[in-house]
């Protein structure tokens, strides 16, 4: 009898708590003004960040770009790298050297919202949208460099990013030589994002959150310390934090999750390409299971794992993604 009341106790106790707490919350959401918000938010970067840094404007939408061209004139082929949540061109920054290295043109770009691409508000950040703006920046370069080939790309994504290249190669499968995703978060769903942002004072006060509570750089290093299974470096941990103070990323975070989509299976089903997936057999944000069925789910995949990996293999295990990757690539170079 003790027991049972005292559960009930601790039940209506943990409500009550619960309620009050969100009470708070909604009356604090009202109190925050718009002009507030603005004042949160760190002052636009006054220059770019790499010495081979581009911005790029496609579709009234600035992109923040970096290009490698191979150490021989020969090339063997084109690589996209597309960051995950959070990420950069940053996150590939193990791979460049041996990619050129290798014969290959490297481009990485940063999504809108992240790195330092565009931070304006209103945008729609599907996998279909963000695979347009991406087709658009790759064919501009065609036009522009001289030494970029008017043929195929490998493209490449990490967990958030996958979804992108995947909807790029759905959208134009023959300009796709291969897809290479890297503990890919592509979750078929038809869910849009959440209708609640929509409400004015509530989204203000979710602004308010994310930048005095999640974009804070104790918070970014216990985050990057559980997707790599190890603490982030110091030039690691200001690689992802820097970008996070640039003005409107909060406003922007809220449009990416407020229009948030996904292919649905049959249109990945539909991709007759080769793809290869890389697990960290640790990962605990994608598990490896996720990448076992999706290397059911695609035609034509390969699933490979990295042991004592987790979420960010390219980063914390560079030697053994790097091999994995560049055979890979070299397995796509003979069947052409």
């Amino acid at each position: 009898m003790f027991s049972q009341y005292q559960s009930k106790k601790i039940n209506s106790d943990y409500f009550f708590k619960l309620a009050f707490v969100l009470i708070i919350f909604f009356v604090f959401t009202l109190l925050i003004s718009p002009a507030s918000d603005k004042l949160l938010a760190a002052e636009v970067m006054d220059e770019l960040p790499y010495n081979n840094s581009q911005i790029m404007d496609v579709d009234g939408i600035s992109l923040h770009y970096r290009l490698w061209k191979p150490v021989e004139p020969q090339i063997k082929g084109q690589i996209l790298l597309v960051h995950g949540l959070g990420g950069s061109t940053f996150s590939w920054h193990q791979q460049v050297a041996q990619l050129q290295e290798a014969g290959y043109l490297v481009v990485a770009v940063d999504l809108p919202a992240f790195g330092y691409s565009d931070r304006q508000s209103g945008l729609e950040h599907t996998p279909k949208n963000r695979a347009s703006w991406l087709w658009e920046l790759l064919s501009t370069l065609a036009a522009n460099e001289e030494q970029i080939i008017k043929s195929s790309w490998h493209l490449t994504g990490h967990s958030m990013g996958s979804g992108v290249v995947t909807a790029m190669a759905a959208q134009k499968p023959e300009k796709t030589a291969s897809l290479t995703l890297v503990a890919a978060a592509l979750e078929q769903s038809d869910a849009r994002g959440s209708d609640w942002l929509a409400f004015a004072p509530l989204r203000r006060g979710f602004h308010f959150v994310i930048n005095n509570i999640l974009f804070r750089e104790s918070i970014i290093k216990r985050a990057l310390t559980s997707a790599y299974g190890r603490e982030p470096t110091s030039e690691e941990l200001t690689a992802y934090f820097e970008p996070l103070r640039l003005s409107g990323t909060a406003a922007a975070w809220l449009d990416v999750t407020e229009t948030a989509d996904n292919l649905s299976q049959a249109e990945i089903r539909n991709i007759n390409l080769p793809v290869l997936l890389i697990w960290g057999e640790e990962d605990t944000w994608v598990e490896l299971e996720s990448g076992k069925e999706y290397a059911e789910i695609f035609p034509e995949s390969r699933l490979k794992t990295i042991s004592g990996a987790y979420h960010m293999p390219m980063e914390t295990h560079p030697e053994k993604f790097n091999r994995i990757f560049l055979n890979w690539l070299k397995e796509q170079n003979l069947k052409e």
